[in-house]
């Protein structure tokens, strides 16, 4: 899928999320935060499949994530707060998060390249000039929140918790030779869940803190054809702001 259809396709689903967030009651509550953070991935298999009978995995890749380097980690939210129940609330949620392959790791690398059997140990480098989801590692969720309020107005710590299913859209920067792939990409569905403090600062500002497990099913096209594939679980470390309002 094109940058420009996907760009179509993501303001479409979230014009349809936020619709169905619209309550029908005027004192609904909702909220808008924005956060910075830090992610770690865990290493992950990388299936890289080209034209001339090139099928290979490359075992247990390794990544790291910069996220305090331009283009920092970030992301934000619209969340709905229910009127009936104030506990639940429903969150459109996007993060910005990146992941690097260590090109000078050395991995263990079976299957098929140009019609002949692999079966050893190389360097990453050797087959990947670039591989990176720099722009990064998108993800776009709706999430189910629970939060435990405790009675009176005077509550400034809320715990919270969450679940959410998505789809993720990475910047895919992968160069193999003269095959040059650097574009957004529809790229599959995305889980997550997660925990969090809410701290009150005034009147409807609060700060928060969360830690968040994200899953994300990576099939992305490359330029000269064929196709790679990545199924990352990532660590998320979070802090940021939120405003709520009627």
């Amino acid at each position: 899928m094109s940058g420009n259809s996907t760009r179509r396709l993501i303001v479409f689903l979230i014009a349809v999320v936020l619709l169905s967030m619209m309550p029908s009651e005027a004192a609904a509550q909702f909220a808008f935060g924005g956060y910075l953070g830090k992610s770690s991935t865990l290493d992950a298999n990388l299936e890289l499949s080209q034209p001339g009978d090139t099928d290979l995995t490359f075992h247990d890749v390794s990544w790291y994530d910069e996220s305090w380097v331009n283009p920092k980690y970030y992301g934000f939210r619209l969340t709905y707060w229910k009127k009936s129940d104030r506990r639940w609330g429903y969150v459109l949620d996007f993060t910005h998060a990146k992941m690097y392959g260590e090109l000078d790791s050395t991995v263990h690398v079976t299957g098929t390249r140009e019609g002949e059997p692999v079966d050893g140990d190389e360097i990453l480098g050797d087959t990947f000039e670039v591989l990176a989801f720099s722009h990064g590692h998108n993800t776009l969720t709706f999430n189910g929140f629970f939060r435990w309020l405790r009675p009176g107005p005077d509550r400034w710590l809320t715990p919270y918790v969450g679940f959410g299913l998505g789809i993720a859209v990475p910047h895919v920067e992968v160069e193999i030779g003269d095959s040059v792939t650097e574009e957004y990409q529809l790229a599959g569905p995305t889980a997550q869940g997660l925990a969090g403090l809410d701290f009150r600062i005034w009147k409807g500002l609060s700060a928060f803190a969360e830690y968040r497990l994200n899953f994300a099913y990576l099939k992305t096209d490359l330029a000269n054809g064929g196709s790679l594939k990545v199924a990352p679980w990532t660590h998320h470390f979070t802090a940021g702001l939120t405003f709520s309002f009627r």
